[in-house]
């Protein structure tokens, strides 16, 4: 977990995360989702729909709360968060301490280029996590329990990045 730890804190600096920021405050700030275009000189007035508000009004309001460490505390919480759940999923599969935590962070390792920064896709990732999961106990033969949050989460997960479609296709396949 240490490694995993020193792993995710790494941060380089994302020139879009700026914008990130500013946009969640626009709409935070509005109340709505749907808002005049109050960025662009050619679509000035227009409807502005963004794909990724929830995603860029949680960077707004963990930038208000915490500045620049929040964003990236909220960061390597995630990363270890889906690093420690790997880890027991794979621990209740079987495996020894030792290669589960190997196959762990070898498997943290294949994202490290997504989570060097701080963008929306790092809400994506979790959440197919639990999809692969979910799946996972379903070809079991047991549906888990908490099958019921499958609308939801997809509901949540279209709001703050357009990676729900890759989890769309793997239930679909």
């Amino acid at each position: 977990m240490s490694v995993a730890l020193y792993r995710f804190s790494y941060t380089v600096a994302d020139p879009d995360l700026w914008g990130h920021v500013k946009f969640g405050e626009t709409i935070w700030n509005a109340g709505r989702v749907a808002i005049p275009d109050p960025f662009s000189y050619l679509t000035a007035g227009r409807l502005w729909l963004d794909h990724e508000w929830l995603s860029e009004v949680i960077f707004y309001l963990v930038f208000a709360t915490a500045g620049s460490a929040g964003l990236i505390a909220m960061k390597v919480l995630l990363g270890l968060t889906m690093f420690g759940v790997l880890y027991r999923h794979l621990c209740r599969r079987g495996l020894s301490a030792v290669r589960a935590g190997f196959l762990a962070l070898a498997t943290a390792h294949f994202f490290l280029m997504s989570l060097v920064t701080v963008r929306t896709l790092i809400f994506s990732y979790p959440l197919f996590l639990v999809v692969l999961l979910l799946l996972h106990r379903m070809d079991r033969g047991r549906p888990p329990r908490w099958v019921w949050i499958v609308p939801p989460l997809f509901a949540l997960w279209a709001n703050l990045h357009p990676a729900f479609l890759a989890g769309l296709g793997i239930i679909g396949i």
